[in-house]
């Protein structure tokens, strides 16, 4: 998959250095994969799924949420952003991604 900005893992990093290590291998799982549909990705990532427009993946043992916007048809992964347990349990970005 062709991934499209990896500055949100930084800008996230930054703050949580804790998050680094499984922000990157994430992101090497994502880079080196093709994935044509949800069931393909959660063979990778188990804890995928879909909200709304988004995919969401559980980070760290469920400690940070990775928002995703992927487009399988085109092989496009666009990180929208990072987000803690806490942050992303307010439910606040959902406003962000709506259509």
């Amino acid at each position: 998959m062709r991934i499209i900005t990896y500055k949100p893992l930084q800008e996230f990093y930054s703050k949580h250095p804790d998050s680094k290590q499984a922000l990157d291998e994430a992101y090497l799982k994502l880079k080196a994969s093709d994935y044509n549909s949800l069931v393909e990705l959660q063979k990778t990532f188990p804890s995928a799924e879909v909200v709304g427009r988004v995919t969401v993946i559980n980070i760290k043992g469920n400690h940070y949420r990775l928002l995703l916007g992927v487009h399988y048809n085109t092989q496009k992964i666009f990180i929208l952003e990072v987000l803690t347990h806490a942050e992303y349990s307010k439910g606040t970005w959902k406003k962000r991604y709506q259509t």
